[in-house]
């Protein structure tokens, strides 16, 4: 009969190094040979690992003794004997000086990298056989992905006069609001009967269908602010979005200061229904508070200067996005639900807005 067998001894950063391998690991083999090694440090014997993993008292063994000999280096996969493969790591390399830059920068008359224009750039340009899934496969491993990319307006804000000295503004602003200030970021949006199409899980050659509500929608507009140190927020819903409407947040936003006994700075953006010389409500508002409302305005093109932004990408993912209400109470209702949730916890406002006063979530391995 043979000796028991354990692995011991496993911490600190060998411990992190095999939980980080089974995380990240694209080789179901390498994942398994770390299973067994876990599951040996957790006092499982060599029969009931071989077992839970499917494997043989042998493999089990092999693969520990190898792991107890050479650490974690002892669990990759040794070189294999066959044909040499076609794509080489100068190709792999290639592969991503290409995705660094566009088609038109190396001289090709196309807009963005399809597999099938990259595999034909590969075997003009090294004289190999390779077919559009194995460069799929390959970008997979260099860990590249296929999605969507994203606006930016940062070529066009850096053109505009006084634009670095207008964004350390605000940001010193943000970073260190004034004594005796409620700073509030505040924004808009809009709530619509139409859904917005994004990305979901569904079964293949199943299309889901998000139930339409025809012409003309009904829609509502969402004006809110979010305290930038305590994360409450002050809301209304207007039937348009109009200086009417940022008026009525902003008086909101006053009266709640005033209670408190501190003024207010809103950062908002510079739309003309925000500003003084775009409307003549907003500049009775300020005319009518005085040293009590201060409006800052963030530059043109700047978006991470706006927040409150990506509270309102966090509410379309679970209000607007794919939803089938309709009729806009409905939906109407789950905005409420959605505020209501937010109201609980202020501190998630302000991780969400990327508030510098939100506390550190203590995280526990």
């Amino acid at each position: 009969m043979r000796p028991p067998l354990q692995v011991t001894g496993v911490r600190g950063r060998q411990l992190a190094r095999l939980q980080e391998m089974y995380r990240t690991t694209r080789c179901p083999r390498m994942q398994v040979r770390v299973q067994m090694v876990l599951l040996s440090r957790q006092g499982y014997s060599v029969a009931e690992i071989a077992r839970i993993t499917g494997q043989s008292d042998d493999t089990v063994r092999h693969w520990l003794q190898r792991f107890m000999r050479e650490g974690c280096a002892g669990l990759w996969e040794a070189p294999r004997s066959g044909r040499p493969p076609e794509i080489t790591p100068a190709v792999e390399q290639f592969l991503r000086e290409c995705l660094r830059q566009t088609p038109r920068e190396l001289g090709i008359r196309r807009p963005s990298w399809t597999t099938a224009l990259l595999a034909t750039v590969v075997r003009r340009r090294f004289k190999i056989k390779v077919t559009d899934e194995c460069i799929r496969q390959h970008l997979r491993r260099i860990d590249a992905v296929c999605r969507r990319p994203t606006w930016t307006v940062k070529h066009l804000a850096v053109q505009r006069p006084g634009y670095a000295q207008k964004k350390g503004a605000i940001t010193r602003l943000l970073n260190h609001p004034p004594r005796g200030a409620d700073v509030y970021v505040q924004d808009e949006a809009e709530l619509s009967l139409f859904p917005t199409l994004t990305r979901m899980w569904m079964f293949r050659g199943q299309q889901r269908r998000i139930r339409a509500p025809g012409v003309r929608p009904p829609k509502r507009n969402e004006c809110a602010a979010t305290d930038w140190r305590t994360g409450h927020i002050v809301r209304i819903r207007t039937e348009k979005r109009d200086a009417d409407a940022f008026c009525r947040l902003v008086e909101k936003c006053l009266a709640r200061s005033a209670r408190r006994n501190r003024r207010v700075i809103v950062v908002t953006d510079g739309a003309r229904i925000h500003t003084i010389k775009g409307s003549r409500k907003v500049a009775e508002l300020c005319t009518r508070h005085g040293h009590r409302l201060t409006l800052r305005y963030i530059p043109a093109y700047m978006p991470e200067g706006m927040p409150m932004e990506l509270l309102w990408n966090d509410w379309r993912d679970q209000v607007t996005h794919n939803h089938d209400r309709l009729t806009i109470a409905e939906l109407e209702g789950d905005s409420d639900h959605y505020f209501t949730r937010r109201k609980r916890s202020p501190q998630t406002v302000l991780r969400t807005i990327g508030s510098p006063f939100a506390k550190r979530q203590n995280r526990r391995n």
